[in-house]
C-alpha cells in the first residue's frame, strides 16, 4: 500500500456508530490496536444510529439488531419478514452461505452470509431464484483445535461461478442427495413461515443417534480450548496497553 493509501485506511475508511459508552470503548481499543484512528480522528461515535440521519454516507454497512428488549422495530418484526421482502424488490439477492457452528466464541451461533446486488426499487421482486450452500449440517469446527481453513470454503466457491452466475450447476439432486448447494425460487421462499431463510435439506446425522454425538470430554474440552483461545486474545490486548500483571502465567 501506498502512503496515501495507509493513511486513508487509517484516517478516512471506517467509521462505527454504537449506543454503549463501554462497548465502543472496547471497539475503539481493538481499531488502535490494529491501526485504525488517530487523535484528530475517532472511527466510534457514541450515539443512537436510528435517532437521526448521521449525515455522512457509506458504501457499505455492517449492523447487528439490538439486543435489548424493551422495545421493538415494527419493520424487523415477525422474525423479520417484511425485511426480507422488501430486500427482494430493492436487491437482486442471489446466494446464502450457511455457516457453520464453532466460528464465535459463544457456543451454538448459527450465522448466514448473504450476497446480493442492490438495484432500482421495483414493483415487481429482483429475487428470482436464491442459491444456498449448506456448509452447517453435519459439520463440526472449533476455534483452536479444528478452525475453519480457506480450503473448506474451495467447493463453495467453485459452485458460487464468480464469473458468471447465471451459469451455475447444483450439486444436490435426487441421485445425489448429499449436494450441498442447490437453488430455490422466489415463491418457494416468500411462501415459507416467515418467510425464513433458515433452510436445510442434508440430513443430520447428530439428530438420528445420540451416539454420533462427541463425549462429554471432548465437549468440555473444546468449551476449554475457546475459553483459553479468548483469554489469551485478551491477554495480548492488556500487554499492548501496558495493564500490569497481564503476562501471568495461565494456571
Amino acid at each position: 500500500m501506498t502512503t496515501d493509501e495507509k493513511k486513508r485506511l487509517k484516517e478516512n475508511t471506517l467509521k462505527g456508530i454504537e449506543l454503549v459508552q463501554g462497548v465502543a470503548r472496547l471497539c475503539a481499543m481493538n481499531l488502535l490496536l490494529h491501526g485504525i484512528g488517530s487523535q484528530e480522528y475517532e472511527p466510534i461515535v457514541v450515539t443512537d444510529s436510528l435517532a437521526a440521519d448521521p449525515g455522512e454516507r457509506f458504501e457499505l454497512v455492517l449492523t447487528n439488531p439490538p439486543f435489548g428488549k424493551k422495545s421493538s422495530i415494527t419493520i424487523v418484526a415477525d422474525d423479520g419478514k417484511a425485511v426480507k421482502e422488501r430486500e427482494t424488490y430493492e436487491c437482486e439477492v442471489h446466494t446464502l452461505l450457511r455457516l457453520p457452528t464453532g466460528l464465535f466464541y459463544a457456543q451454538g451461533v448459527k450465522a448466514n452470509v448473504l450476497f446480493f446486488d442492490k438495484k432500482q426499487a421495483s414493483e415487481t421482486p429482483w429475487t428470482k431464484k436464491l442459491w444456498i450452500y449448506d456448509l452447517r449440517t453435519n459439520k463440526h469446527f472449533t476455534l483452536k483445535t479444528d478452525p475453519l481453513k480457506r480450503e473448506d470454503l474451495d467447493e463453495f466457491v467453485k459452485c458460487y461461478n464468480a464469473e458468471n452466475r447465471y451459469k451455475r450447476e447444483p450439486t444436490w439432486s435426487e441421485s445425489n442427495p448429499n449436494g450441498r448447494w442447490r437453488a430455490y425460487d422466489y415463491e418457494e421462499l416468500i411462501n415459507r413461515d416467515k418467510a425464513s431463510l433458515d433452510i436445510f435439506w442434508l440430513r443430520d446425522e447428530s439428530l438420528e443417534e445420540s451416539d454420533n454425538l462427541p463425549d462429554p470430554d471432548v465437549l468440555a474440552q473444546e468449551i476449554v480450548e475457546d475459553l483459553e483461545a479468548a483469554l489469551e486474545q485478551f491477554r495480548e490486548i492488556a500487554t499492548d496497553l501496558g495493564v500490569e500483571g497481564s503476562k501471568t502465567e495461565k494456571v
